[in-house]
Formats: structure tokens, sequence, C-alpha cells
């Protein structure tokens, strides 16, 4: 466990699963961690290493998540509110229902994520690379989209932006 982390034992009391004041966290590693409704909100987690990391309903608010790398990572239920992951690889990362209003996902790579159901108001996807990417029920509204949407899925469930109009949704095979 890295330096400055605290955890209980006991998980039926929902116990303080927070990251000490001061951490230095910045380029950690923290692959296949569970970090599973840990506050982790304001941190600075910068180049960080979160692959294959549970960090379902974790409060990461605020966090400078910039580079981080989270392949396979899970974040169902995660907030994110104003995270800063620009140029984050969420490669086939679950963020189902993920909180995401305000985040700057600018240049982050998203190939084959799940996004089903997730907050994205807001957000910033400024050339954020969406390949193979389930919108299916995201909130978009007063997103940034411009960016590709080359194989994304979304259904009548996907609130788009006032005013944009969504390329044509791909037909099945």
């Amino acid at each position: 466990m890295s330096k400055g982390i605290k955890k209980s034992r006991s998980r039926a009391t929902r116990p303080d699963r927070t990251i000490g004041y001061g951490a230095n966290l910045k380029g950690g590693r923290f692959g296949g961690a569970n970090l599973e409704g840990w506050s982790l909100a304001g941190k600075n987690f910068a180049g960080a290493d979160f692959s294959g990391a549970n960090l379902n309903e974790a409060n990461l608010e605020g966090a400078n998540l910039e580079s981080v790398t989270l392949h396979q990572a899970t974040l169902i239920g995660a907030n994110l509110i104003g995270a800063n992951l620009k140029g984050a690889k969420f490669i086939h990362a679950n963020l189902e229902g993920a909180n995401l209003e305000g985040a700057n996902l600018e240049g982050a790579k998203l190939k084959g994520a799940k996004l089903r159901g997730a907050n994205l108001k807001g957000a910033n996807l400024e050339g954020a690379k969406l390949q193979g990417v389930d919108l299916s029920g995201v909130d978009l509204r007063e997103a940034n989209l411009r960016v590709g949407l080359p194989e994304e899925f979304w259904n009548e469930l996907t609130v788009w932006p006032e005013g944009f109009t969504p390329p044509e949704k791909p037909s099945d095979p």
C-alpha cells in the first residue's frame, strides 16, 4: 500500500477511506488497487497508473488526474465532478453512471470505455478519442463536443447539447 494511504480493516461500518493530507501521489502506481468508496477529492494524481483498479463510488471531485492511465479500471458511480482528466487513458474502462460534470477530458483516450448513464454535462471533450464508446443514456448537455464521433453508440436516452445534431447512428450489423 502506498505511503500516506489509510484504510480500515472493517468494511461493515464503511470506514474512513481517505488519503492523508500532503501525501505525494503524483506518478504513483495503484494498479489493481481496491479504492472503492475512498475519498480522493482534490488530490494530485498526475501521471499515476490505476490500471485494473477498483474506483467504484470513489470521490475524485476536483482531482488532478492529468495523463493518468486507467486501463480496464472500474469507476462505476464515481464522482469526477470538475476533475482534470486531460490526456487520461481510459482504455476499456467502466465509467457507467459516473458523474463527470464539468470535467476536463481534453485529449483523453476512451477507446472501448463504458459510459452508459454517465453525466458529462458541461464536460470538455475537445480532441478526446471516443472510439467504440457506449454513450447510451449519457447526459452531454453543455458539453464541448469538438471531437469526432466515429463508432459511438447512443440511444434515445442520450441527452445532447442544445443545438447539437449527432451524426447518423451506426447501423447494427
